[in-house]
């Protein structure tokens, strides 16, 4: 079974991820309590995830019935775990254990609930919205903070990725760490949902060498390696939160360059260099968003019931000659034709 980061601590066990070669294509596990009988999923929990994945000693804390479900994802130079559990329990990482794992740096995500880590004799809380750094190489130990829901997201990254860029790892263990990169990381992470990256090696060892960035920036980054990170990884996250902030506000209006640029607080002219990487331009990719929504409604019969003029304020046009123009334009069809297909694929036509 592939191996994934380690929920780790100085006492605190940390589970290391094994580093994946270069060559090879992302793995993904998911695995649940529901996926045992009730009697073996204590058992599972403490096998599969702990031993296997995370390469810890996990002991239940209270008599709750334990509910867990993880998702292990392994990438070329990255690991991932996303986990979710309703229990308390206390995680070991013991000798025996690290022998059997590989040297990372496991950078632990809080999405919900609380953990308390212990490493090189440090000991830190962590809540909602904290991240924690741990070694994989040395002992430790986490523990739930209470027996209430816990989600968090565990990227293991191989030491020898970090340590030419940030001097004295261990120092960074188990501390608070820069806020601004993690707030990038946290929303860069979803492209591990994009399906175009599970099928290519090569934007794999793009995506983790832009986390790999992240993480150095997070943990301070020497001052040369915050350069490259600045133009490299932040970029690529700055790029992909503008993104996702324009498709979730397409309807608006208002939808501005301006806007954009100081909800994100960075500057117009930065924002038009991130897009003229891309060979197009801030209102170009709004136009194209605004199209993709509008065909999309205009094939969808949950969206019958609205006229073409309504579909299109909806998607972000206030202006239903200049709408219809960039549509057919961009799809060789007019509206009218693409909701009439849609009606005869679906069998609507009258």
């Amino acid at each position: 079974m592939s191996q994934g980061p380690p929920l780790a601590g100085d006492d605190m066990e940390s589970a290391s991820t094994k580093p994946t070669p270069a060559d090879s294509s992302a793995t993904k596990i998911r695995i649940s309590n529901v996926d045992f009988p009730e009697r073996e999923q204590m058992a599972a929990w403490q096998d599969v995830f702990g031993r296997h994945i995370v390469q810890t000693e996990m002991t239940p804390l209270g008599d709750a019935p334990f509910r867990w479900e993880v998702v292990a994802r392994s990438l070329p130079g990255l690991g991932t775990i996303t986990a979710a559990t309703k229990h308390g329990f206390l995680a070991t990482r013991t000798p025996a254990l690290i022998s059997a794992g590989s040297d990372d740096l496991i950078l632990t995500l809080m999405e919900s609930g609380g953990l308390v880590f212990r490493q090189f004799g440090r000991e830190i809380a962590a809540g909602v919205g904290d991240a924690v750094a741990v070694a994989s190489v040395e002992v430790g130990k986490v523990n739930t903070i209470a027996e209430s829901t816990l989600g968090f997201v565990a990227l293991g990254i191989p030491r020898p990725a970090l340590a030419p860029v940030v001097h004295d790892l261990e120092s960074r263990c188990v501390k608070r760490l820069a806020t601004e990169p993690l707030a990038l990381l946290r929303h860069y992470l979803g492209v591990l949902q994009d399906e175009a990256l599970a099928e290519s090696q090569e934007l794999q060892r793009v995506f983790a060498t832009h986390v790999h960035d992240l993480v150095a920036l997070a943990l301070g980054a020497s001052r040369d390696a915050e350069e490259i990170a600045k133009g490299r990884g932040v970029r690529a996250a700055r790029l992909r939160a503008l993104k996702d902030d324009i498709v979730a506000n397409l309807h608006r209006t208002d939808l501005s360059l301006d806007a954009m640029a100081k909800r994100h607080r960075i500057s117009p002219r930065y924002i038009r260099q991130l897009f003229a990487d891309e060979a197009t331009s801030f209102s170009d990719f709004v136009r194209s968003q605004r199209l993709v929504r509008a065909h999309r409604m205009l094939g969808s019969p949950r969206y019958e019931a609205l006229t073409i003029s309504a579909i299109a304020y909806d998607a972000g046009f206030n202006d239903l000659s200049n709408f219809n123009h960039a549509f057919r334009r961009a799809y060789g069809r007019t509206p009218s034709d693409v909701r009439a297909m849609s009606r005869t694929d679906t069998g609507t036509d009258e």
